[in-house]
């Protein structure tokens, strides 16, 4: 049996000392204080590098009091001297920009990595709420997601990695947070009882609405086990009508295979529909239908490979 994967509340745990220590532990601590240093040392590094950027500065300004020290002999001279600090101004703000940049980003990380995640969470969910608009028990469902996704970033011990790889993870399930998340949920805890074998499937004449659905799917992946995503995703809707292509596209927006609908190409998605299950209605129907998705306005196309490795979580 694979030994269950350490997160980032059981590291802490160990770290406390209110789990038993493990070697998988003390590699991933170890490993964590690694980046923790790596990043100490590149903020140092940083502000090395400002050092001769304020000395310069320095000079610049004594030349420049220098300067206005003789204005009363020549206003010409006291208006170049002027001109001369609002440009080294100029200039150290934008040499400066980078590094706030970096150092804002580094600061980030580094919280987030030696904070509990009782620390971070207080300091950060009403920043959430703000921006995304998630109630309290929202943001508990988005946060151990984001932890559970960071905590598979850690495992790859790359630091640029991670600190590119975590504005993605807050921006993307933030941004796409309502009324997918919850459902994502509710994919994972609804455990129906299926079997894995869809032999046969594709070749009989007339399809019960079950066996359109997993077509359709299959349309859009290639999946062994999409009968069981099928499955998942009748017990999802119970007592809707999973005949209806609407239904179909809600199936499609939840597995992340449109990240948009109101934005998909709406002519191709009407073609597969219909090669799938011969009279779903006019163009006009189909964009009723998107039109009731209520999606919101993210001009993404759709990404099937990308979201194959998600799918996996679904199952």
């Amino acid at each position: 049996m694979e030994p269950k994967k350490l997160t980032m509340r059981d590291l802490q745990k160990m770290e406390k000392g209110e789990m038993p220590m493990t070697e998988e532990g003390q590699r991933r601590l170890a490993e964590m204080k690694e980046m923790a240093d790596k990043i100490k040392a590149s903020i140092a590094a940083s502000q090395s590098a400002i050092n001769p950027v304020i000395v310069a500065l320095t000079a610049a300004t004594r030349t420049t009091e220098s300067a206005i020290a003789q204005f009363h002999t020549g206003q010409a001279a006291a208006k170049l001297a002027v001109g001369s600090l609002a440009a080294n101004i100029k200039g150290f703000q934008e040499s400066m920009r980078p590094f706030i940049e970096q150092m804002a980003e580094a600061l980030r990380v580094t919280r987030l990595i030696k904070g509990t995640a009782e620390e971070v969470y207080e300091k950060e969910k009403g920043f959430y709420e703000k921006k995304y608009g998630l109630t309290i028990r929202d943001y508990d469902t988005f946060w151990y997601w984001l932890c559970e996704e960071f905590d598979n970033h850690l495992s790859q011990n790359d630091e640029a990695k991670i600190q590119v790889d975590y504005e993605a993870i807050v921006n993307y399930y933030g941004r796409f947070y309502k009324g997918q998340m919850e459902r994502r949920v509710l994919l994972v805890e609804s455990e129906p009882v299926v079997g894995k074998s869809t032999s046969g499937v594709k070749n009989r004449k007339t399809q019960s609405d079950i066996e359109s659905c997993y077509s359709f799917i299959e349309a859009f992946i290639d999946e062994e086990n999409a009968s069981e995503i099928i499955e998942k995703l009748k017990n999802l809707y119970k007592g809707v009508d999973p005949g209806q292509y609407a239904y179909m596209l809600y199936a499609l927006y939840d597995l992340g295979l449109i990240s948009d609908p109101a934005t998909a190409n709406k002519t191709k998605l009407h073609q597969r529909l219909n090669a799938t299950f011969t009279n779903v209605g006019s163009r006009q129907n189909l964009n009723d239908h998107i039109n009731r998705l209520n999606a919101p306005s993210q001009h993404e196309n759709i990404e099937i490979q990308n979201h194959k490795r998600k799918i996996q979580n679904f199952k």
